[in-house]
C-alpha cells in the first residue's frame, strides 16, 4: 500500500468503479453497499477534499481482495492512479465508463 495521501474524493471514485453504490446512512457515516453478499463499506464522513485515514484505505482494500472484486495489487494501483484529474468524471451514473476505466487499470477484472 502507498503512503500517499488520498483525497476522499478520488477514493469514494475507487469505490464506485468497483461497482460500489452509496446508500443512505444515519448519522454522520457514509455506506458504500456492493451487489456481492456481505460486501460493504462504512465510512466516517468526509468532506471531498478531506485525506482518507490510513486505516481505511487499508480496510477497503482488504475487502475488496477478500470478496474478489479486485487483487490488492490492483486496488494499490487505482489509489495510486487516482487524482482529481483522472476522477473528474467518475459519477455513480456512468457504469459503463467506470468499467472501463477499472478495465483498463486492472486487467485481472477482464474474466
Amino acid at each position: 500500500m502507498t503512503n500517499k495521501d488520498v483525497r476522499f474524493a478520488d477514493f469514494e471514485c475507487v469505490l464506485l468503479r468497483l461497482g460500489f453504490q452509496r446508500k443512505p446512512a444515519v448519522g454522520t457515516q457514509l455506506f458504500y453497499e456492493h451487489t456481492i453478499p456481505e460486501t460493504w463499506i462504512l465510512l466516517p464522513r468526509y468532506a471531498p477534499d478531506e485525506k482518507v485515514r490510513p486505516l481505511h484505505l487499508l480496510a477497503a482494500r482488504r475487502l475488496i481482495a477478500e470478496r474478489g472484486l479486485l487483487e490488492a495489487s490492483d486496488f494499490d494501483r487505482l489509489i495510486a492512479d487516482a487524482t482529481p484529474e483522472s476522477n473528474a468524471k467518475c459519477a455513480p451514473d456512468e457504469p459503463e465508463a467506470l468499467r472501463a476505466a477499472v478495465h483498463s487499470a486492472a486487467p485481472s477484472l477482464q474474466k
